[in-house]
């Protein structure tokens, strides 16, 4: 055995796998847009520049007790206040200053047991109180039902460091658990309280995706390829060594992933199945070979890698950082798998290892059958005019995709809520969702009066008072979905005008600086009473802090699509810029910024398609013109080119239609998975060429058509079953795992995998033979006659 490229092997996963503890998480839409001209992207940027001014916001936790659910929640939600109130700042009915007077004294609930409460009922005279209430009522549902408490946590690293500490905060202490992975849920130790809103719940599907990754990992190639490669290789040690290659290809993949700083995230888990892809093809390839199929992978790997570079070129690619970091990561996948499969696998081969020991297993029994059955159909394709036909169908089934793509007819919008359907974060979202709750989207505005004013200035006060009722009034009738609105100056209204049956302390709208300052100073002061030593402070998370001259407003929405949340903000940005020109509105904040990715997806894909397939067929073209230079008989460059573009065109829109046909959204995640074709369509290609050009050197006296059809025979097996060892481990996915999206991850790659071997083995086979086929049959008695008739009875 060979031993140096073992030992680099080695020493590469080793120093990789210690890297690969570094590598960092990403939340599915943390830093999402790259395009420096985007609205929401550029909000982001101006409200980070507000740090200086003491803003620093962070997305509120939402925490539900249920009130139904024990005669002592009261207690249970004060005790869980205060507990929280250690972590971050928390606004809350136990920890936050009602400030309502009554009878000339104020009415504080900050309270072990609060005053509103008797017999662990909410008392009819305050819960009228909370219904008129601006502020407070968001905070009660379902007939007081429920009462949800928001928690600021600091700003860490990451929305998943944050997310990682609420669910402390939940289970008292403790970190995540074998409970979240295994029942891909959150659990809550406070009795009758639990986690909701989209910071758990993005949390809870990072944990989902990140359980389903060690379960394609264990199950898929620990044992389903475990059992494929044995009836592949015939040898338990040969496919123990096969699926030692492809986790190290995963570890070292991984480790230089946090070298180059790639984040790992829900869209490079799509990119850690190329190994997958490359280990069940090359090393059995190798196998069969005997070493001799290095030159076609290293093309075929660089078919992949220069595919991937066409998404992150400028203004050719995505403008999403996650497909950016999946390009990254399938470029560093296809090169450390290309690496162990070609250099460090053949280094264990046995010359006892004879390839025919397998020819009666059952997967190349399996193998040899579908062969034969897609070779006939190609056969049947490259008859007459049903050529054309094939040709004009994929051109318009692909234009026809492209169009419904460009035009919204396959729909990019997804309803989240379906990620993490069945868990107690969702079945809390759809309690804030009924009528009367705060809506399961916060979306997040800093507002402005012009000219630096501040709240004190009676101008800039009425301005802003007057714009929460308007906007309250047009977007509760013509936007069903916007709930409500809180803000420091809805509570600063509330405060200084009350209402009719309760009076607040100007009883009317502010005319004046001295009106003004009976009420925002005492506010301030008493809410700066209740802010911790470095925990976040009410200042730093509802209004900047030097002249109060900028405030945050979080709207409550309920939304099913984020396509209706991109509308709802942008009417709300229309509404704003016509009637109140004097205000300076900046949306920011993740779940805003998420509402953005759909146009970015249907642009970039259509755009990516294109790339795309020029990718394929120019590197196809320098693939055959490099492996034939001063060859007499070649296959020509343009037309293999052209011809290896087929199945690119073909598998991808196939799958945008049975995504149309579902009326499933096209994501970023299935935006990756079609671009997996790329890689399995070049894989296939790549290899049937390669073998075809061999041939053609080895038969001098046989046509182009006539070494065609004993090379499909020759490998077509062997592609076949490269694609029935992909689709088994993909099952895995399929039929093994929980979480719903991971299914049809798991589904999508096994069609894409099958139609890849379709648009290769039959479409561009089809293609290819009525190209080669002779003009003029030679004459029956001649030798190349007599050979390609025996070739065509086989």
């Amino acid at each position: 055995m060979r031993k140096k490229p073992v030992v680099i092997a080695v020493l590469l996963t080793i120093f990789l796998g210690y890297g690969a503890g570094f590598v960092k998480d990403r939340s599915p839409i943390e830093d999402l847009i790259l395009d420096g001209e985007n609205p929401i992207r550029l909000g982001e940027e101006y409200v980070r520049s507000k740090v200086n001014e003491g803003f620093a916001p962070t997305d509120p936790v939402l925490y539900l007790t249920d009130t139904r659910s024990s005669p002592g929640w009261s207690r249970t939600l004060c005790n869980f206040e205060k507990y929280a109130g250690f972590f971050g700042t928390v606004f809350g009915l136990c920890t936050t200053p009602f400030f309502y007077i009554e009878h000339g004294e104020e009415i504080d609930i900050a309270h072990d047991e609060a005053p509103f409460v008797v017999d662990g009922v909410l008392s009819a005279d305050w819960q009228t109180r909370l219904a008129k209430s601006m502020v407070f009522k968001n905070f009660a549902g379902d007939n007081f039902g429920y009462v949800v408490t928001a928690v600021f946590l600091p700003q860490m690293e990451s929305e998943l460091k944050q997310a990682e500490l609420a669910v402390k905060i939940a289970q008292m202490g403790k970190g995540i658990s074998w409970y979240e992975i295994l029942n891909l849920d959150v659990r809550s130790l406070w009795y009758g309280v639990s986690a909701t809103g989209w910071v758990v719940g993005r949390y809870l599907i990072h944990v989902m995706l990140m359980a389903s990754t060690m379960l394609l990992a264990i199950g898929g190639v620990g044992i389903v390829l475990m059992l494929g490669f044995r009836s592949t290789f015939g040898s338990w040690r040969l496919a123990g060594i096969a699926v030692l290659h492809i986790w190290a290809a995963l570890i070292c993949q991984t480790g230089a992933m946090a070298l180059f700083g790639v984040q790992r995230s829900v869209f490079t888990l799509v990119a850690q199945m190329i190994p997958f892809l490359i280990g069940t093809s090359a090393m059995p390839e190798v196998f069969e070979k005997r070493g001799k199929a290095t030159t076609p992978y290293l093309w075929a790997g660089g078919l992949t890698i220069a595919s991937a570079l066409m998404y992150v070129l400028p203004y050719l690619g995505f403008e999403v950082t996650h497909i950016h970091e999946f390009s990254y990561a399938v470029i560093l996948g296809t090169f450390f798998m290309t690496f162990l499969s070609l250099y460090s696998f053949p280094c264990f081969l046995r010359k006892s290892d004879i390839p025919q020991n397998t020819e009666g297993s059952r997967i190349n029994l399996v193998s040899n059958w579908l062969n034969k059955k897609l070779i006939a159909s190609a056969r049947w394709f490259s008859e007459g005019s049903k050529t054309y036909a094939l040709i004009v169908g994929v051109l318009l089934l692909y234009i026809s995709t492209a169009w419904m793509v460009a035009v919204g007819e396959i729909k990019t919008a997804t309803d989240s809520k379906v990620y993490i359907k069945n868990t107690s974060v969702a079945k809390g979202l759809d309690r804030l969702d009924r009528p009367g709750g705060m809506g399961q989207s916060l979306v997040e505005m800093l507002i402005e009066c012009d000219g630096g004013r501040s709240i004190v200035d009676p101008t800039c006060a009425k301005e802003l008072i007057v714009w929460h009722h308007a906007v309250e009034e047009k977007f509760a009738t013509e936007h069903q979905e916007l709930r409500a609105i809180f803000s420091i100056v809805k509570m600063f209204e509330e405060i200084a005008i009350g209402t009719e049956e309760d009076p607040g302390i100007l009883a009317h709208m502010p005319k004046s600086t001295e009106e003004i300052n009976l009420v925002w100073p005492a506010m301030k002061s008493r809410l700066a009473q209740l802010d911790r030593p470095g925990k976040p402070t009410y200042q730093s998370q509802l209004w900047c802090g030097r002249n109060d001259d900028c405030f945050r407003v979080i709207f409550g929405i309920s939304i099913v699509t984020d396509a209706e949340l991109r509308q709802t903000i942008t009417a709300l940005q229309e509404f704003n810029a016509k009637n109140f020109p004097h205000l300076r509105t900046t949306f920011y904040g993740k779940n805003a910024l998420y509402s953005q990715l759909g146009p970015y997806v249907t642009e970039g894909k259509v755009k990516n398609s294109f790339t795309s397939v020029a990718a394929v067929g120019i590197t196809s073209f320098i693939f055959l013109a490099a492996i034939q230079r001063r060859r007499a008989r070649k296959i020509s460059p343009l037309t293999g080119g052209l011809v290896a573009v087929v199945p690119f065109l073909f598998a991808p829109s196939v799958f945008l239609f049975v995504l149309w046909i579902g009326k499933s959204p096209l994501d970023v995640v299935a935006a990756t998975v079609s671009s997996f074709a790329i890689a399995a369509a070049g894989d296939f290609m790549v290899l049937l060429l390669f073998a075809f050009v061999e041939n053609i050197k080895k038969n001098p006296n046989l046509n182009l058509y006539g070494v065609l059809l004993p090379t499909l025979e020759q490998e077509g097996p062997l592609r076949t079953r490269d694609m029935i060892l992909n689709i088994g481990a993909f099952s895995v996915f399929a039929l093994c795992v929980l979480f719903e999206p991971v299914q049809m991850l798991g589904i999508s790659m096994m069609l894409i995998t099958f139609l890849c071997l379709v648009g290769t083995l039959v479409f561009s086979m089809a293609i290819l033979m009525r190209i080669l086929r002779p003009a003029e049959q030679p004459h029956a008695d001649s030798p190349t006659a007599v050979v390609a008739a025996r070739n065509d009875l086989r």
